[in-house]
């Protein structure tokens, strides 16, 4: 083989400074040859640029404007967020929207817990002249009348009491009510019917002779007054289950005597109960009135026709 012979120290030093100044040729040709107005838009990547290797102020001020404001767009075109900007001012209040509809009823809640007591209210009037009331029914009895000359010959059944001229069977409502004096006003109220003796020849409330209501039957309404005297006691709550009476006047003394006590000065109750007054009406058997008695003050047996 043949061998090359080892170049000289000149020659060395020669070729050095023949690369020496190519290379600067080359280089000053390259960079009047290549700048940024050579390139083409979008001909250098984001790959093809190493990390860092482009500064802020290798970038336009327009870019550097942007990229201060929040936003910035690089080479690629790809939009990244920046931070958040300040609040703006409150826009203007909106229109009142429509009403919705009516949402259905919810369930009835739990009861609430009770209230607290209310006060106390006015008192009430005073009872102490309140009335009381008695009721019996079915009372049955005779019916006198006070003919001056009656006889058993003309129908009557001659009694103590007076001449008898009819059988009544009634109702009676008592109504006693103390009085601010301290006395006592009885009020009896009858309702009932009346049958005439069947051999009666003499109208009893005129006294003259007439058959016409001899044992026929009617109808009879009645009211009695009395007062009983101021310091006669009075047990309103007495029992009246041993009320009884043969007539109207028996019953009524039956009354007094249940639910009066003496009284230093009146005595006996009964005795000191005094008839106001009292009112009868009879209908006759065609159902007409005119059977009719009635006096004021006058203690007479009730029931009498006059």
């Amino acid at each position: 083989m043949k061998k090359f012979s080892r170049p000289s120290g000149a020659m060395i030093v020669a070729a050095i400074a023949l690369f020496v100044s190519l290379g600067g040729v080359a280089g000053a040709q390259v960079s009047q040859l290549l700048n940024g107005k050579n390139l083409i838009n979008g001909s250098v990547t984001h790959s093809k640029l190493a990390d860092h290797s482009v500064a802020s102020n290798n970038l336009s001020a327009t870019l550097q404007q942007s990229l201060t404001k929040g936003v910035s767009q690089d080479i690629a075109g790809s939009r990244h967020s920046g931070g958040q900007g300040p609040r703006g001012d409150q826009g203007p209040q909106g229109d009142r929207g429509d009403q919705g509809p009516k949402g259905d009823q919810g369930p009835q809640g739990p009861k609430g817990d009770q209230g607290d007591r209310g006060p106390a209210g006015p008192a009430g009037r005073d009872g102490a002249n309140s009335p009381y009331v008695y009721t019996f029914k079915n009372i049955s009895g005779p019916d006198t009348t006070n003919c001056p000359n009656a006889t058993a010959a003309e129908g009557f059944q001659l009694t103590p009491n007076g001449p008898v001229w009819a059988q009544d069977t009634y109702d009676v409502t008592y109504t006693v009510t103390p009085q601010a004096d301290g006395s006592f006003v009885i009020f009896a109220a009858f309702n009932g019917t009346w049958t005439a003796n069947s051999n009666l020849t003499t109208d009893p409330a005129t006294c003259n002779p007439s058959s016409t209501i001899a044992g026929e039957s009617g109808k009879l309404v009645g009211t009695e007054t009395f007062t009983v005297a101021a310091d006669t006691g009075f047990d309103p709550y007495a029992s009246t289950a041993s009320v009884h009476g043969s007539d109207a006047t028996s019953l009524t003394d039956s009354l007094v005597s249940a639910l009066f006590t003496p009284g230093p000065n009146s005595g006996d109750p009964v005795a000191s109960a005094n008839m106001k007054d009292y009112y009868f009406a009879y209908a006759k058997p065609d159902g007409s009135a005119g059977m009719v008695q009635g006096e004021a003050l006058n203690p007479v047996v009730q029931g009498d026709l006059s």
